[in-house]
């Protein structure tokens, strides 16, 4: 195979490509996206020998690994809201201090116990795995949904622990190259953690002032944050080394939950900026691991990582949740959820470096964290989800739809829905359209389509598509927007209020019923008679269906009448299994004879 490194524009288009299509095949397989990253990268990296990180990026590799960790932290930190912390906000103290102490010892043990290691080197390993991080933890809470404090305890706990684990390996590196004493080490992990907290701190309130104040056009709001992140993580680490993920970790959190400044756009940017630094950054880890000494270590280090997983973790979230009121079904989901992820690699391969510079040997110490990950990962990726469900802190699958709009088609559109269990929300700023779906038993949302209500109001009802059908097009557009990042484009619609093509043109939503279907052509059908009905598939023929305007299928989801509904993009016939939900016209008068 060649080596793309002696091609740095290829070898770093490469290393995108597969960072990129990772990502892809594991969100269309919907399996953790960080499996397939690790295996893409072993095949491009020591197996094929494509890619040669160091050869590629020579002395850059590891400022950059640690730019790209920062901007990984600060992205993750803008998803922490504290009001949604509720009342765990001291398990998640306790987590990353009690928790990171309570780990490290479990994992010091059992390394003495089952590797021949030296006291030093199994300080180091013990230190690196209590990481865990937004990049394992963020794509592992996605599949599995748990409901609250469950999920917003872990987001915490993923994202602070990873600056406060690497200072704890950095000073335990220091200690086993410089000889230093416990009171040295205690003191370092103190003034790091400070510094990198003022740092952050500062950078906010300076870079909050700015945006508030309209200096910043908006078209460069992005670059500025982007410059400020790197920026802090920079002086922070001038200050004291690895202080600036403190500080772009201090950064994300504080834009997260000041009012001032709407940061929507800007978390939008940090989360596309973050998955291709997050593919980038596994890729090429993955890519230096040395797989003779991995496989030499395989059967003690598969040991070690049980040890972690039915000891470690379950040991640590009872001495840090000792004494609350944190549910027992969600103390035994926190156990089971400690995946190893970025931060870890990339602190196991920069102190590889030193400890050979210092003249030390590493010899377990990237196989055996490397095979922490790949393991910890694979293990609750496939298991976090049935865990979640088996324990009942699973949030129920969404499966209902929203209206925006609700005019008295769409009502009986939602009427009929209901019939068969399907959640319906139905989205209104129109007083009478809102009393006739609360006369008519609909649940109703008038609230503010910017504000936290509807995203709460989304997820308590359980919805998984929303369709835009106002008349007004500014607000359909301003609720595809905000439908979209809800939940997803694929599952947001837009029905324009005529068929002249121009509305859709510059919708962001798919276009809902087929081709020529319109508010207006619908309405017309109604108000000649038609109505919304629900046919089974047996009853469907092609000349029914030429005369039908489908709205959707209804598919079982059980066998006790319940059912999942899915917008119709375009006109077919139902399934077997399925119901069709359409628009039919009127019916045809009676003849004389017929009488």
């Amino acid at each position: 195979m060649p080596d793309l490194s002696h091609n740095p524009a290829i070898g770093i288009a490469a290393v995108v490509f597969c960072g990129v299509a990772s990502q892809w095949i594991a969100a269309r397989l919907r399996i953790p996206s960080i499996v397939v990253l690790l295996t893409v990268g072993v095949l491009v990296g020591p197996v094929s020998g494509l890619i040669e990180p160091d050869d590629l990026f020579g002395d850059l590799l590891f400022p950059l690994v640690s730019l790209g960790v920062a901007i990984l932290l600060f992205e993750g930190g803008l998803n922490l809201r504290v009001d949604r912390l509720a009342g765990a906000r001291s398990t998640v103290i306790r987590l990353v201090t009690v928790g990171v102490a309570t780990t490290a010892v479990v994992a010091f043990v059992a390394l003495k116990l089952i590797l021949p290691i030296d006291n030093g080197q199994a300080a180091l390993i013990a230190a690196i795995v209590t990481v865990s991080g937004p990049t394992v933890v963020m794509p592992l809470l996605r599949l599995a949904r748990p409901r609250e404090p469950a999920g917003a305890i872990l987001r915490w706990e993923g994202i602070f622990i990873d600056p406060v684990g690497v200072v704890l390996a950095v000073v335990v590196l220091d200690a086993v190259i410089e000889d230093q004493t416990i009171v040295e080490m205690l003191v370092r992990i103190g003034v790091t953690a400070v510094a990198g907290t003022v740092v952050g701190a500062a950078a906010s309130i300076l870079l909050l002032w700015v945006l508030h104040r309209h200096w910043v056009p908006d078209h460069l709001h992005n670059g500025v944050v982007l410059m400020a992140v790197l920026s802090a993580f920079a002086i922070a680490d001038l200050l004291r080394h690895e202080a600036g993920l403190f500080a772009t970790t201090i950064l994300g959190v504080a834009m997260a939950n000041q009012r001032d400044v709407d940061v929507e756009h800007i978390h939008e940017f940090e989360e596309n900026l973050g998955q291709l630094v997050l593919g980038g950054l596994f890729i090429v880890l993955a890519a230096r691991v040395d797989l003779g000494a991995v496989w030499d270590n395989l059967d003690r280090t598969l040991l070690f990582v049980a040890v972690l997983i039915l000891i470690g973790r379950p040991l640590c979230v009872l001495a840090s949740t000792l004494g609350s009121d944190v549910p027992w079904s969600t103390r035994r989901f926190l156990m089971w959820m400690a995946p190893r992820g970025i931060v870890a690699a990339s602190a196991a391969s920069l102190f590889e470096l030193q400890l050979i510079e210092a003249g030390r040997d590493p010899a377990f110490l990237v196989p055996v964290v490397f095979s922490t990950i790949i393991a910890t990962v694979t293990i609750y990726g496939f298991t976090a989800a049935p865990m979640a469900r088996w324990l009942r802190v699973a949030r129920t699958a969404p499966i209902g739809v929203a209206f925006l709009g609700a005019p008295d088609w769409a009502r009986q559109l939602a009427a009929r829905l209901a019939d068969h269990e399907v959640p319906v929300l139905m989205i209104t700023n129109r007083p009478f359209e809102a009393r006739a779906a609360t006369r008519e038993g609909l649940l109703v949302f008038n609230g503010r389509l910017d504000s936290e209500d509807l995203a709460i109001a989304l997820e308590t009802v359980g919805i998984s598509e929303a369709v835009a059908l106002s008349r007004t097009e500014e607000l359909n557009a301003f609720g595809v927007a905000r439908f979209i990042g809800e939940l997803g484009r694929a599952q947001v619609w837009h029905l324009p209020p005529a068929d002249d093509g121009a509305e859709q043109r510059h919708s962001l939503g798919r276009r809902p019923f087929g081709r020529g279907v319109s508010q207006a052509s619908i309405e017309e059908r109604v108000r000649s008679g038609g109505f919304v009905d629900v046919i089974a598939a047996g009853d469907v023929d092609h000349d029914l269906l030429t005369e039908l305007v489908p709205l959707g299928f209804l598919t079982p989801r059980d066998g006790a009448g319940r059912y999942r509904f899915s917008v119709a993009a375009a006109s077919r016939m139902p399934r077997e299994n399925e119901l069709l939900v359409a628009v039919r016209a009127a019916p045809e008068p009676a003849t004389s004879a017929e009488h």
